[in-house]
C-alpha cells in the first residue's frame, strides 16, 4: 500500500468515526480495503493474459462498484445505517436498561454530545434494585417495551 491509499484510509476511518462511530469506521476500511483482498488472487490471472491497462481498469471498475452499492444501501436507510438518532437524553435519563432486564446485546449505542457524568450499574445490581418490587419491575418493563417499540417506528 502507498503512502497515499494509507493516508487517504487514515482520512477515511477518521471522517466515518466522526460521522457515525466505531461502526462506520469498520464499514469504511472494510468497503476500501475488501475489492483488493478479494481480487488480489485473480489479479495475477488477468494480469498475465490481459494488459496491464485493461487489468487496473477492470480492478478499478470492481472497487468502484462496490463502493457504490455501499452508499446506496448507506443512502436507502438499509442494515449499514449508523448513526440514526432514536431519542436524545438530558440530565437526569438513563440508557441500557433494555440489555439488562432482557439480557440481551445492548439495543443502541450512545454518542455524548457534551461533558457530563455516567454511572455505571452492573446487572446484577441493577436487577435487584429493579426487580425487588413488583411496581418498580412493572415499571421497568414497561419504559423498555416502549424504548423498544420507539425504536421499530419510521424515522419523522
Amino acid at each position: 500500500m502507498s503512502l497515499a491509499q494509507w493516508a487517504f484510509t487514515v482520512v477515511l476511518a477518521i471522517a466515518a468515526y466522526k460521522a457515525a462511530g466505531t461502526g462506520a469506521v469498520t464499514l469504511a476500511v472494510v468497503a476500501r480495503v475488501l475489492p483488493g483482498a478479494l481480487a488480489g488472487p485473480f489479479t495475477a490471472l488477468l494480469a498475465d493474459r490481459r494488459s496491464r491497462r485493461a487489468a487496473l481498469l477492470a480492478l478499478t471498475a470492481g472497487a468502484t462498484t462496490v463502493l457504490a452499492a455501499l452508499t446506496v444501501v448507506t443512502a436507502l436507510d438499509g442494515p449499514l445505517q449508523a448513526g440514526a438518532v432514536v431519542r436524545r437524553l438530558g440530565p437526569g435519563d438513563y440508557f441500557g436498561e433494555i440489555a439488562l432486564l432482557r439480557d440481551v446485546k445492548r439495543t443502541a449505542s450512545v454518542l455524548a454530545t457534551s461533558d457530563g457524568l455516567l454511572y455505571v450499574l452492573g446487572r446484577e445490581d441493577f436487577l435487584h434494585a429493579v426487580t425487588g418490587h413488583v411496581r418498580s419491575t412493572q415499571a421497568a418493563q414497561t419504559v423498555a417495551d416502549a424504548r423498544l417499540r420507539a425504536s421499530a417506528a419510521p424515522a419523522e
